[in-house]
Order: C-alpha cells, then structure tokens, then sequence
C-alpha cells in the first residue's frame, strides 16, 4: 500500500484556501486510518483461524483480542465520522467491505475493493472539511492514481494533484451553471 489513508486524508484537507484547524483535520485522518486498519485486521483474520492452529492456546486469546481490537478501532472511527459529510462515505466502506468478505469465503477472489473505497473516504474526509461537495469524476481520479507510495513529499504531491482536479470541476461547474442561466 501507498501512503496512509491518514495522511491522504490530511493532503485532501490542505487543498482549501482557508486554513483548517489541525486538531479537526487530524481528528478526520485519525477516523479514516483506524476504521482502515481495523477493516484490514479483519481481512486479515478472516483469511485464517488462528484459533483452529492452536487451540487452548495463547494464540486463541490473542485471536479474539484481535477481533475485538478490530471492531473497536472501526467504531471508533464510524463514531468520530458520524456527523460529518463524510458519514455515508464511512458507511459504504464498511457495508463494502462486509460484502467483498462475504464473497471471499464463499469462494469469490480477492478484491482491492477496501482500498479503494478508503481512497474515496480519506478524500472526502479531508475535502469535505472546506467544501460542501467532492465531484464524482475528482473521486474517481483520485481512485485511478491510486495511493503514491509513501515518500517525504508525497502528500503535498497528492495535495497538488486534488486542488488540480477540484480547480477543473469548479471550472465545469462554472460553465454548466453559465449555460443554463444563458438559455
């Protein structure tokens, strides 16, 4: 994986003009990392049953600790997004990724379905902070570019590259609305 959601998150909150507090900004990034990481814990045990290796073991406790770790780092996350734009967005990514787990134990490959719906999460999160909406075609370039991998500049390059693709919307918005108002 690229850069964390976290820190996608943070880059999408800096593509407004106006400053954002840091502690709203990294309470988003905060969110959208823990409900990632808890999802991929879950991903993780699914794919085994470490209960069944070693029973009346240690690893059997420490399975269900996982479990439960797994769940509480994705409601706190639900918890801190719940009243925020990015609310639905959080929700998709879980009902996502119960569906995409359900397919796999019932045989159905593994997808990167997670991830990317994450991406759109953390972009949403973090725009959502200085805009009452994110265009469905930035979303979806965002989600084509995919996370850059993790390098000291690489959050002001995927800053850079969403105040590029919001500019580009707002220019198309700008020209929609000019031509209903001509007709």
């Amino acid at each position: 994986m690229g850069v964390a959601p976290g820190v996608l998150t943070q880059a999408a909150a800096a593509t407004g003009a106006d400053p954002i507090a840091p502690a709203t900004v990294d309470a988003r990034a905060a969110a959208v990392q823990v409900i990632y990481v808890g999802l991929h814990l879950t991903r993780r045990l699914i794919g085994s049953t470490p209960w069944e290796d070693a029973p009346l073991a240690e690893t059997s406790i420490d399975a269900d600790v996982e479990i439960l770790i797994a769940d509480v780092l994705v409601a706190q996350g639900m918890r801190e997004l719940a009243r925020t734009p990015a609310a639905g967005a959080a929700v998709e990514v879980v009902r996502g990724f119960g569906a995409d787990q359900r397919g796999r134990l019932e045989g159905e490959p593994p997808s990167d379905d997670l991830e990317t719906s994450i991406i759109r999460l953390a972009v949403i999160a973090g725009v959502s902070l200085h805009r009452r909406w994110v265009p469905a075609d930035v979303i979806a370039a965002v989600q084509d570019d995919g996370l850059p991998e993790p390098t000291p500049t690489a959050a002001v390059a995927v800053t850079r590259r969403l105040q590029q693709l919001l500019s580009i919307a707002d220019q198309g918005a700008e020209h929609a609305t000019s031509s209903v108002s001509d007709s």
